[in-house]
């Protein structure tokens, strides 16, 4: 059950299941101080570890489901609850890797909520590998339909090329998933920054909201540049970013 304390943050970040959770431990080091980090599972273990300034446990005590419809109705009764994390916020980021039961299931409850509290949303989903099947990216794909009915903004980063991006045969996979975690956590620090630079006040976030609202999905790429026409630079070279092979850019 969360407290019921009066929020003094802008921005709610949330991450949800295993993934989101792991995301969220490595968002926190980048994050401001307008962001409040919260951590949510229905596994008490797997938050045990969490550095979020908050923790929620949901779902039936003792009870794990294994199904993203077991975790979404698990969601669906703490709509309360939901609703009282939420309350106060001006923008709500949503992480989680999609594919399993929690973070597929639990997330578009979520964000559903918020858009019933008139908070706009960003989520940040990493999709499972090409190696963990068809029917784990069937689940993937089907909640990420769903919880594209309810954000202003969804980035999508898939696990393969992610992976294809970190692999070095010094890395061992808990290292190389780690990598993937902060690479999802850089580009949730740097949409943040997006948001922030509209305006230089809080109503930045309500300002985002207005104007990106049913934008739909998002394309993320990074890079830097310098000098003379370094905007311009900037922009063909994250085109050219590895998390964006395969991807058709036409009419971005």
């Amino acid at each position: 059950m969360p407290s019921a304390t009066v929020k003094k943050t802008a921005i709610s970040a949330i991450g949800i299941g295993g993934g989101g959770v792991n995301i969220l431990t490595a968002f926190r080091t980048r994050a401001g101080p307008e962001v409040e980090c919260i951590a949510m599972h229905s596994v008490s273990e797997a938050l045990k570890t969490s550095n979020a300034h908050k923790t929620f446990l949901f779902g039936v005590s003792g009870k794990r489901t294994s199904r993203a419809s077991g975790a979404r109705v698990n969601a669906e009764h703490v709509q309360s609850d939901l609703r009282q994390i939420l309350s106060g916020s001006q923008l709500a980021l949503l992480l989680s890797a999609f594919g399993g039961a929690v973070g597929t299931g639990a997330s578009p409850v979520l964000a559903r909520t918020a858009k019933e509290l008139g908070i706009p949303t960003i989520a940040l989903i990493s999709m499972p590998f090409n190696w963990e099947g068809s029917t784990t990216q069937a689940i993937a794909a089907a909640g990420l339909e769903l919880l594209a009915q309810s954000v202003d903004l969804l980035i999508v980063i898939s696990s393969d090329t992610t992976m294809d991006v970190l692999c070095n045969d010094d890395l061992t996979m808990d290292q190389t998933i780690a990598g993937a975690n902060d690479v999802i956590a850089f580009a949730a620090a740097e949409v943040l920054k997006m948001v922030a630079s509209l305006a230089p006040s809080r109503s930045s976030c309500s300002q985002f909201g207005s104007t990106s609202g049913g934008a739909g999905m998002a394309l993320f790429g990074t890079a830097s540049a310098g000098g003379f026409g370094r905007a311009r630079n900037a922009v063909e070279q994250a085109m050219l970013c590895p998390l964006l092979e395969g991807v058709a850019l036409s009419g971005a």
